[in-house]
């Protein structure tokens, strides 16, 4: 699974007024620089979606019968 992204923004907070440039900056740079780190991360990402999807897909036909999820269309 590889989604499709147009556009991203973060906002990061922090509640200690000590590192308030740094959470600035640290916003700064992940919004400028987006498309880099979302190349980087998305190997990742994708590997724990896939274990993830798998997961909870075999939770579900566990549980529904398969002619539930998918009845026959005759």
């Amino acid at each position: 699974m590889r989604p499709d992204v147009g556009g991203m923004k973060s906002y990061l907070t922090n509640d200690n007024p000590d590192s308030r440039d740094l959470t600035e900056l640290g916003n700064r740079f992940t919004n400028q620089n987006w498309r880099l780190l979302y190349r980087e991360f998305l190997p990742y990402a994708q590997e724990n979606w896939s274990r993830i999807g798998i997961r909870v897909a075999n939770k579900i036909f566990l549980k529904i019968p398969y002619d539930v999820l998918f009845p026959s269309m005759s």
